[in-house]
């Protein structure tokens, strides 16, 4: 088993990650989404900075992780992606 630390935050990270990955394992053929955040305040209280590390941390990621992975899955027709969310990262927006 391997570990790469990555800031998913960053498209460029993931590349650079992606790309270690595949010249030190080879390309993975399953990819697990599983990062993700929130806090317990309603909306009204979150600031803008909280709010963008919400959409970048558990949206705008996977589609890094994807854009990273996805094409050779693709062009190999083998691969499996899973994407995990939970009721816990919406308790914020159903706060009321």
């Amino acid at each position: 088993m391997s570990f790469y630390k990555c800031d998913i935050t960053s498209k460029e990270a993931v590349d650079e990650v992606a790309a270690r990955v595949q010249e030190e394992v080879g390309h993975p053929t399953i990819l697990i989404n599983n990062a993700g955040i929130g806090h317990a305040h309603t909306m009204l209280e979150a600031t803008p900075s909280y709010l963008r590390k919400l959409f970048d941390i558990n949206v705008i990621s996977h589609f890094y992780t994807l854009q990273a992975f996805l094409p050779h899955m693709i062009s190999t027709k083998k691969g499996h992606i899973v994407t995990l969310a939970s009721m816990a990262r919406s308790a914020m927006l159903a706060s009321v």
